[in-house]
């Protein structure tokens, strides 16, 4: 009996160093932070905006792995990797609403994380908090002018609210920072769809 919960709680541990590990490595860029799509492009599963509040079915294996980083924080409330790794799953399931909690939690234990306060200002605006949203932008950009996820992402929210001019000087802004990254192409798109 002793031996099989070793067993178990041996290949749970496994589990969770897998996650960490495909997490960590998908996220491996410079900037790790998604972006919010550029205008005329859909967010989140068959065109779901912003302001549609349905639930998109994780699949079990996403399940079964958000299931067991909660278990272990119950246990481990200060582990940051763990709240980021748990923000970062639900935020790549779409599930906006609840990533916000956990990046809440990492952000609490460790404010100057730019790429989480990123995602966390994704998964607001994509609840409809645009406001929020680009306060936590900012707050990036004042920590780290050249952003360039934070920069792109202010620009599609203020586009998304209408304003328009200052969505372009936040483009125009990524266009002269790294004129060769793929946010500079998204923002030159952008920039397009404005006029």
């Amino acid at each position: 009996m002793k031996n099989k919960k070793i067993l178990i709680i041996a290949a749970i541990l496994l589990i969770i160093v897998a996650v960490i590990n495909l997490v960590y490595e998908s996220r491996s860029s410079p900037s790790k932070s998604p972006e919010i799509k550029t205008l005329g492009e859909s967010r989140g599963v068959n065109g779901a905006s912003a302001n549609d509040k349905k639930v998109i079915p994780a699949n079990q294996e996403v399940l079964a792995q958000i299931n067991q980083i909660r278990n272990h924080l119950e246990h481990s409330p200060n582990d940051i990797d763990h709240w980021i790794l748990l923000g970062n799953l639900l935020f790549d399931e779409n599930r906006f609403e609840e990533a916000i909690e956990p990046y809440q939690k990492a952000l609490a234990l460790k404010p100057q994380n730019n790429d989480v306060r990123t995602d966390y200002g994704v998964s607001l605006f994509s609840t409809g908090r645009s406001e929020e949203a680009i306060q936590e932008f900012q707050t990036v950009l004042r920590s780290d002018a050249r952003h360039l996820t934070a920069m792109f992402n202010i620009g599609v929210v203020y586009a998304h609210l209408g304003k328009n001019d200052q969505a372009r000087e936040h483009w125009n802004r990524v266009i002269k920072t790294d004129p060769n990254s793929q946010y500079a192409g998204r923002a030159k798109n952008g920039l397009t769809q404005l006029k």
